[in-house]
């Protein structure tokens, strides 16, 4: 079960950054101007940020995994209409139906393993599935600039299709007859009285608000690490990758540890630690230190974003069993949300008060929220 859905995660995940290394080669070969080949990235995730809350209730309505099945079968197709799109009007378009689509797999996948998982084994499980998806992200954005040198930007597309056509198969071959999943009818009603009702739970607004602030102050920050390390005299693009993908790479390392860490610290001290490490992180990534040094911050820093998000996310699986899917769909959404914030705060924070002390002032922020969290989101 958690491969299958992991696999369906990741061939989603690797779609989200595919156009970022390939902005030079589109603008040449397609003949546009940069600023709309970046639209590419930018409607991929505007629509993989606005479609969770759709998308979760009818995986609570219809079966968590049937959503998945189709959605999954949707990208592989706009992935191979984007590979044989003649003009940049039709790869833009292909691009925001993969983003529409591309985010079912995620939510849905936690929200199934919420429901067919007791609450000592979420936890570990949820971990799983999100390291593994992503390891999807960080093999998308390298693994784009790679095939496109060999093969050209359509042949990143026809293989970006081929991953989620294999996790697809998968799917089916696990779950078989099973694939659609018992719906429990909770008499909750339409899509705006689910979501009232979610929200009126207990948890649910520390939860979302947890989830918004850690999108903002981690992950908001990537697009200024290129200007931190040029700013400190390095220049090339590739190195900058490589810093950003210690975060990635933090976070797999961090999903292989669950099970020790749930054992020898429970889920409020890995928030709290956890708030701690990438507190340090932030502040640490601000004094300029040579970019093997950023790479290794970054790592930690990840390894301490996601020992929070991890247990928020298992947190997320639990505040409406009613609507587990639309839970989990709205966490999703909160914190995409506060990705796209991020990158306006860090800028107002860095013009008025410099890179040292405004990453310190979002180290600070972060940890507080973490403690808050260990504070008052108990199992």
């Amino acid at each position: 079960m958690i491969l299958a859905l992991g696999a369906a995660c990741f061939s989603t995940a690797m779609q989200i950054r595919l156009t970022d290394p390939m902005v030079p080669l589109l603008a040449a070969e397609l003949g546009r101007p940069v600023h709309q080949i970046v639209l590419l990235s930018a409607a991929f995730a505007m629509t993989y940020a606005a479609m969770p809350p759709f998308l979760g209730p009818l995986g609570d309505r219809f079966g968590k995994v049937v959503i998945i099945v189709v959605c999954l079968g949707i990208v592989v197709m706009a992935s191979w209409v984007a590979a044989l799109a003649p003009n940049y009007e039709i790869l833009l378009a292909a691009r925001i139906i993969q983003g529409a689509a591309a985010c079912a797999a995620f939510p849905l996948s936690l929200a199934f393993v919420g429901d067919n998982t007791s609450l000592e084994e979420r936890s570990a499980a949820v971990a799983r599935v999100f390291g593994i998806s992503v390891t999807g992200g960080l093999i998308g954005m390298s693994g784009a600039g790679i095939i496109a040198d060999l093969l050209g930007w359509r042949g990143v597309f026809a293989v970006a299709g081929l991953v989620p056509a294999a996790a697809l198969v998968l799917l089916l071959v696990v779950f078989q007859g099973q694939i659609r999943q018992p719906v429990q009818r909770s008499g909750q009603g339409g899509l705006l009285k689910t979501y009232r009702m979610i929200w009126a739970a207990r948890r649910a607004k520390l939860c979302y608000s947890a989830t918004f602030l850690n999108g903002l102050l981690v992950l908001g920050l990537f697009p200024y690490v290129a200007l931190m390390l040029h700013d400190a005299g390095e220049t090339r693009a590739t190195v900058a990758g490589i810093v950003i993908a210690g975060v990635s790479v933090g976070g797999v390392t961090y999903s292989l540890s669950v099970p020790t860490l749930i054992r020898f610290l429970g889920l409020r001290w890995i928030m709290a630690v956890g708030g701690v490490v990438a507190g340090i992180g932030l502040i640490l990534l601000g004094q300029g230190f040579p970019w093997q040094a950023q790479a290794a911050i970054c790592f930690m820093m990840g390894y301490g974003f996601f020992m929070v998000h991890n247990s928020l996310q298992s947190t997320a699986t639990e505040i409406a069993p009613f609507a587990r899917g639309a839970a989990v769909a709205l966490q999703t959404f909160a914190f995409f949300i506060g990705q796209a914030m991020g990158p306006l705060f860090y800028g107002a924070m860095i013009e008025r008060m410099g890179t040292a002390i405004g990453l310190s002032i979002g180290a600070v922020l972060f940890a507080l929220n973490s403690f808050a969290c260990a504070r008052w989101l108990r199992r």
